[in-house]
């Protein structure tokens, strides 16, 4: 079991750690991690609880303030606020619920790369394993595409193909992954 999905099953089996007594403990869950490029802030958890705390924080003070704050459990759960319909948002939450169509709706006039990875996504949890290949290989030609997102995107494809038989596909998304995690290094090259 990986650690994300260690703290995730520790936080379901005890969710009285959500209560304000151990908000300074649940600061834990956010490091800054220094590399060649600076550093940047990671967070332990489901990937849409992560994308939901560090959205917009400035530094690890701040992610560490919402982890410790009362909207805690909102942002694990990704409920609260209902997003605008149609937006990535709205997407995010419903691909985080699990509401896979739901997020295709909201992703259909959404023409980032950020929404164009999500709908790969989606694609693959709905088993329209075709479907996701097809989009992640139309994704994968774009540049824009952070290490993280050619690693998240060949995790699907990986997946997709061996659904689909694709072997020989299935080694060249591997050998992607591999070498934006090469490329990147840290975190995104420990996932690849």
């Amino acid at each position: 079991m990986n650690a994300d999905r260690a703290v995730e099953r520790i936080l379901e089996e005890a969710p009285f750690l959500w209560e304000a007594d151990f908000g300074a403990d649940r600061r834990a869950l956010v490091a800054w991690v220094s590399d060649e490029s600076g550093g940047r802030l990671l967070a332990v958890g489901r990937p849409g609880f992560r994308r939901r705390l560090l959205r917009g924080a400035r530094d690890l003070e701040e992610a560490q303030d919402r982890l410790a704050g009362a909207g805690a459990l909102e942002l694990a759960t990704g409920r609260g606020a209902t997003p605008e319909p149609g937006t990535l948002e709205a997407a995010q939450a419903a691909f985080d619920r699990g509401r896979f169509e739901s997020a295709l709706e909201d992703l259909a006039r959404r023409r980032s790369t950020e929404a164009r990875l999500l709908k790969v996504q989606a694609l693959f949890h709905l088993s329209r394993f075709g479907a996701a290949l097809a989009a992640a290989r139309r994704l994968e030609a774009v540049s824009s595409l952070e290490p993280l997102g050619r690693v998240e995107l060949a995790e699907v494809a990986v997946r997709a193909c061996a659904n689909q038989g694709e072997k020989a596909e299935l080694a060249a998304w591997r050998d992607r992954a591999l070498e934006a995690g090469r490329a990147a290094g840290g975190e995104v090259a420990l996932r690849a």
